[in-house]
């Protein structure tokens, strides 16, 4: 069956709605989307940073001042980290989808991956790590923005937790985890979402590249991976974990 597409643009040609049918529990409901006057940006332009002439522009202004777009459909939790809405093309030249105003070209856009910290296969907290923005995680990071999971765990766990235990860090294309704990950190080596996990253990100071379906265990079920990416059965309950070791190692305080 054909879906309907509802539009609405005022009279300049600058955005309007575009409004979507969906499912929901008790029947139908419509989504409201951004249109814009001309086709979205190939990934060329996807690939830079671009900047508003307008004072104040909530989509394309400076560091800081950008806010959710009240008319974009909600996210998925494992979608990619936020960021500006695509800008759009206008005689091959990037505009403001809010202002109509053609854009200055600041560069190209650092690369950036959505890391979700899962809590017995939950996604309890997400964030971006970012080529200039490595994220330290921990059960109370002194950076102010690092990620504290001090409430997802249990006494033991913040026993096991150091304060300060991974530094994930984007190199390239590449993610990479750094052991910065007291206690040690597991990787969890797999290929593919089912795939049973291969453990290689970090010490202090020690780095290993992550692969696409690979997940860092800080805690009994306690892990970090790609957002977009399941780590499919939780590592805890069906294959081992770093707290496995546990009754034969003693917990240091870090």
């Amino acid at each position: 069956m054909c879906r309907p597409t509802l539009l609405a643009r005022n009279p300049a040609g600058y955005p309007g709605l575009s409004y979507t049918p969906a499912p929901v529990s008790d029947g139908a409901t419509l989504i409201p989307q951004m249109i814009g006057p001309g086709p979205l940006a190939p990934a060329p332009v996807l690939g830079r940073q671009w900047r508003c002439p307008e004072p104040g522009c909530a989509s394309f202004g400076p560091p800081g001042s950008r806010i959710a777009d009240p008319f974009a459909p909600p996210q998925d939790e494992d979608a990619e980290p936020d960021g500006p809405p695509p800008p759009q093309l206008i005689n091959g030249v990037p505009h403001c989808p809010r202002h109509g105003a053609p854009l200055g070209d600041l560069g190209p856009r650092p690369r950036a991956v959505a890391v979700a910290a899962r809590v017995d296969g939950v996604v309890w907290h997400r964030f971006p790590v970012g080529e200039a923005t490595p994220i330290v995680v921990g059960r109370a990071p002194e950076e102010p923005d690092g990620v504290g999971l001090g409430l997802a765990l249990d006494e033991r766990g913040m026993r096991w937790v150091s304060r300060n235990h991974v530094r994930l860090e984007m190199r390239g294309h590449q993610l990479q985890v750094t052991d910065t704990s007291t206690n040690g950190t597991v990787v969890l080596r797999r290929t593919g979402p089912m795939e049973t996990p291969r453990k290689v253990k970090l010490g202090r100071g020690e780095m290993a590249q992550l692969g696409e379906w690979d997940t860092v265990e800080l805690y009994e079920s306690v892990e970090l991976g790609r957002a977009d990416r399941s780590s499919g059965p939780v590592a805890g309950a069906q294959t081992g974990s770093v707290m496995a070791d546990a009754p034969t190692q003693s917990i240091r305080l870090g």
